[in-house]
């Protein structure tokens, strides 16, 4: 096989890894969730509504959990008239402020013309196309954004904007962040108006649940693998000595898991095989897991670190 071929299929095949999406038992809850919020805000329609936290560290599956659930609803274009949003989902950007926030929503519904006007007038706008599109829930991602790294100074006037969409109930809301929430927690107000947050912590290896879940989330993916004709059949990456290094490798983070399958892909068409290989992944964690500070030993070649990380058979 030809060099200019390698790069091809390498290219292809990594490109079909970022369209796999499935459900594991943490989607599964997170979208009932979603449900059961969105049948009460039409049920209770500009009366309070209530947030939703959802929190874990980068990688931990939290946006791919929500890409899962938009990417399963039948949502029309907004056409300025009928269109009925029942779902959004915006990404607050870096130092947020209540300006912004007004953009980020109406960028939905506007595009490049969402910063025009005065905080007023945005505002104005963002409220009007949410009650006109219907708009049920809210899902803001990137929420530890109202913590500006330069002074670690929580933006609470952007937390306000937020509170008094819960209370003038125009929608509920689910907001995705790391775990610096001081924005809600330090805020009685706020956290009086949240619902039991649905936490994406890293997968513990001491847990009977969690390692049940890491588990099956590797052996999930490696269907998926099959079936996006990315490998010939399975690579069984399940198996307890490949899954126990994945588990020390990636402290449990789901997205870390994902990140050394596929770039252990580059090995596997390197070799021109079908299958991915132990050495694939120890490839994998050596060019970019310990580079990118994910772990600082590499499982697969010096052995796990503890024995409790051994998977449940």
């Amino acid at each position: 096989m030809s060099a200019a071929h390698k790069t091809e299929l390498i290219a292809d095949f990594q490109a079909a890894f970022e369209k796999i999406r499935f459900h594991h038992p943490r989607t599964v809850r997170l979208h009932h969730e979603f449900e059961i919020m969105r049948k009460i805000a039409r049920k209770t329609r500009f009366k309070m509504q209530r947030a939703l936290p959802v929190i874990g560290p980068s990688s931990s599956g939290k946006s791919c959990a929500v890409d899962l659930y938009m990417k399963g609803l039948s949502i029309p274009e907004y056409d300025g008239e009928i269109g009925v949003r029942p779902v959004i989902y915006v990404e607050l950007q870096p130092k947020s402020t209540p300006r912004r926030l007004y953009s980020d929503i109406l960028r939905t519904f506007e595009g490049e013309k969402s910063k025009a006007g005065t905080e007023a007038d945005m505002r104005e706008r963002m409220y009007r196309y949410l009650i006109e599109a219907r708009v049920e829930l809210l899902i803001i991602d990137e929420f530890h954004h109202l913590i500006h790294r330069e002074d670690k100074a929580p933006q609470y006037s952007v937390a306000a904007s937020c509170k008094q969409l819960l209370n003038e109930g125009i929608c509920a809301m689910a907001v995705l962040g790391l775990k610096r929430v001081e924005v809600i927690t330090k805020d009685p107000e706020f956290a009086s108006r949240t619902r039991p947050p649905i936490q994406f912590d890293p997968l513990n290896p001491l847990k009977t649940k969690d390692r049940q879940l890491f588990i099956g989330y590797i052996d999930e993916l490696d269907e998926h693998l099959v079936s996006a004709g990315i490998t010939g059949r399975k690579s069984n990456l399940a198996k307890p000595e490949i899954c126990a290094c994945l588990q020390d490798v990636s402290s449990g983070t789901i997205g870390h898991v994902s990140n050394l399958v596929r770039f252990a892909i580059s090995g596997m068409v390197e070799r021109e095989d079908d299958i991915i290989t132990e050495d694939d992944l120890t490839l994998a964690v050596e060019e970019w897991a310990i580079p990118m500070g994910v772990c600082g030993r590499n499982a697969f070649v010096e052995g796990i670190s503890s024995r409790s990380l051994e998977p449940i058979g």
